[in-house]
């Protein structure tokens, strides 16, 4: 089973927990607003199903507005894929995924240590948003498993 949420909005990363001296910390509101943004999407869309599985998939592809800056020749190069989605003022890597499998622990799966795959793409796109597939695994290709012992051999391990 796979399914789908479409997160409108400039992509956005999950911003530390903020310890306060002699009381409990706060999650900054912005990461508070984006997951419940998350959430209610989901919700929304899925109709609020956990999906019952073993283990899960969990694919983000984000999207970002090329620079506004950029020539007509460029925002063409990166909106095919051409350049790479590596400018400095968008969302790390990590912590979008962070924030979206955070989200959705307990409202798509019942905990996010159930997520065996994991993947993210980052690309220029004429919109930008983030788009979660989540899918049920079964299994691990063995394909991969003995993809994983070649190159741990060839270490020496």
């Amino acid at each position: 089973m796979t399914l789908t949420l479409f997160v409108p909005g400039k992509p956005f990363g999950k911003q530390r927990y903020k310890p306060i001296q002699g009381r409990r910390g706060v999650t900054p509101e912005k990461t508070v607003n984006y997951e419940s943004l998350v959430v209610w999407g989901w919700i929304k869309k899925n109709k609020n199903r956990i999906i019952e599985a073993s283990g899960y998939k969990f694919e983000i592809i984000a999207c970002f507005l090329p620079p506004a800056g950029a020539s007509a020749e460029k925002k063409k190069a990166m909106l095919s894929g051409e350049i790479l989605c590596t400018s400095g003022r968008n969302a790390d890597f990590d912590n979008m995924a962070k924030i979206c499998s955070d989200a959705l622990n307990g409202i798509a799966y019942i905990d996010d240590k159930f997520i065996v795959i994991g993947s993210q793409i980052k690309l220029y796109r004429p919109y930008q948003g983030v788009l979660i597939r989540l899918s049920t695994v079964d299994k691990i290709e063995p394909k991969l498993i003995e993809w994983v012992d070649r190159e741990i051999e060839k270490e020496g391990i």
